[in-house]
């Protein structure tokens, strides 16, 4: 119907004209509801939606991605040459950490379907028979915005997104995306408040969501309902949510001590380090210190090893820093803790598929290890690909967390080589999983609870290789300055020859002074 005022078409029962907002005159009286409701889809029971939820702050940009990590085979790599074989190994653990994704326990939430919203099919974030999870800032049917993954599991994931369908004012769903003023009561939607939170619950088919196929939405081959967050309990059996108070969450501080060298033979340093920390003091307490420390060993020599290395630790870096702990510092994060793993991964992927990109465009054989650990809450989460390494020194005992991805720990794995043989091996230096070495590539997420006392060491090869277990033990034996230990290291890791690219990184777990 056109606009008396304005002249401009409104779709047929719309009560104000989506571009000035005048009361359109086939709206009566009788027409408006004393209380708003939404406007159901056509053969859809009509349920009420929540009005204006508090709102979260617009969360930070992430960057599309075309894949999660998960391929079944991985290339052979070593430092100077690529060799073909396939290749595939479990995700390992120290202790569980709910699978690598969770699943998705079952709660009480009615699923409600998104009234008068046609579906539309849109490019997903990751390929739909993945089923991997989202990443912040999807767009799913052009109305939900995805702020952050609360659980997922191999069938059902759960969000916290921005419904950008609903009016804030009067919680009618019954407007398009972008619409200036609402069909129901004519707010202007900008004025009206900021776009309403919900949480969206996604699965491969409308029967997993407990819906008829007719009342879920449905983009990019998954389906979706949306579920009012108020009444979303969080299950007995899963891992309470990290945003939770003060008074529950560890006040561990972090010491770190960190060094890179050189060598003795190579002209050219591929590693690079990152070392980050943040930690707030309000009122006199401290809040829990978020630590990020990463190790990368470059592959593929001069503009090769190095730019892989430095890019993976920036890029990494970036993703977590923005999407995890700067928003966990602001106590915007809303997710638990099973979605860590799944943000480490997801920003791991990133950047394996910006180094494979570059290097197919170079036609180079660039690429990096990687060796991780996101402290938050008293809890390491730690992630490796290749072979640096990440170590837990604790109460005298050194104990290796990652697992090797080289030719030579497979073989000791298997029973043909001895552990001894790893550091005499000719093939010591061959690795089957790289990041850079095709689009996609699998990550391991190890999760270790810290106590006081705790230290956790991340190297490249060139240290753990040079000074062996016994020698990095008995440096932390009897050095209590972190920084003086990682020089120590260094040093007689030179003194043995010094044969590669020497890095490593020591953090080590206090209690704040009182």
């Amino acid at each position: 119907m056109e606009c008396p005022n304005c002249r401009t078409e409104n779709r047929e029962g719309a009560r104000f004209c989506r571009a000035c907002g005048t009361r359109l005159a086939a709206a009566s009286t009788a027409d408006q509801p004393s209380s708003a409701q939404p406007t159901s889809a056509p053969g859809v029971e009509a349920q009420p939606l929540p009005r204006a939820a508090p709102a979260l702050e617009p969360t930070l940009s992430s960057e599309a991605s075309t894949g999660v990590p998960g391929a079944s085979s991985a290339t052979v790599e070593s430092r100077t040459a690529t060799e073909q074989g396939a290749w595939t190994e479990p995700m390992q653990e120290t202790e569980p950490c709910a699978e690598k994704v969770a699943t998705l326990e079952e709660t009480t939430v009615q699923a409600m379907p998104a009234p008068g919203l046609q579906p539309q099919v849109a490019p997903a974030v990751f390929p739909a028979e993945s089923f991997e999870p989202l990443l912040t800032g999807a767009i799913i049917a052009g109305r939900f915005e995805i702020l952050e993954l609360l659980r997922a599991g191999p069938d059902v994931n759960l969000y916290a997104a921005y419904d950008r369908g609903v009016c804030p004012q009067c919680g009618t769903s019954d407007n398009a995306p972008g619409e200036p003023f609402c069909n129901n009561c004519g707010v202007e939607l900008k004025s009206a408040g900021p776009p309403v939170k919900c949480q969206l619950r996604e699965a491969r088919s409308p029967d997993a969501l407990g819906l008829p196929t007719n009342e879920a939405l449905a983009d990019g081959g998954r389906f979706y309902a949306r579920l009012i967050e108020e009444a979303a309990p969080i299950s007995e059996t899963t891992t309470p949510s990290i945003s939770s108070t003060s008074a529950d969450r560890s006040t561990l501080t972090l010491n770190v001590g960190y060094g890179s060298h050189v060598g003795m033979v190579r002209e050219l340093d591929e590693d690079s380090l990152c070392v980050f920390t943040l930690a707030g003091v309000y009122e006199s307490v401290a809040d829990p210190v978020l630590g990020l420390f990463i190790v990368a060993d470059g592959m593929g020599g001069h503009e090769g090893g190095e730019v892989a290395s430095k890019m993976t630790v920036q890029l990494v870096a970036r993703g977590l820093i923005r999407r995890l702990l700067l928003r966990r510092f602001l106590e915007e994060f809303q997710g638990s803790a099973d979605a860590v793993p799944v943000l480490i991964t997801n920003a791991i992927a990133e950047a394996n598929k910006k180094i494979y990109d570059l290097a197919q465009q170079r036609g180079t054989d660039m690429g990096s290890t990687i060796t991780l650990a996101l402290v938050m809450d008293g809890t390491a989460y730690i992630a490796n690909i290749g072979d640096s390494r990440t170590y837990l020194y604790r109460e005298g005992k050194l104990r290796q967390i990652t697992t090797d991805h080289s030719l030579v720990a497979s073989l000791v794995t298997a029973g043909v080589l001895a552990p001894e043989e790893i550091f005499t091996h000719p093939d010591r230096s061959v690795i089957y999983r790289s990041i850079g070495a095709k689009p996609t590539v699998e990550v391991d997420i190890f999760k270790e609870p810290l106590t006081p006392g705790d230290t956790l060491l991340l190297c490249c090869d060139g240290l753990w290789e040079a000074i062996r277990d016994e020698g990095i033990e008995e440096v932390l034996l009897s050095y209590s300055d972190l920084q003086a230990a990682c020089g120590e290291m260094i040093s007689r890791a030179n003194l043995a020859g010094g044969e590669d690219n020497i890095s490593v990184i020591m953090v080590k777990a206090g209690v704040p002074a009182k």
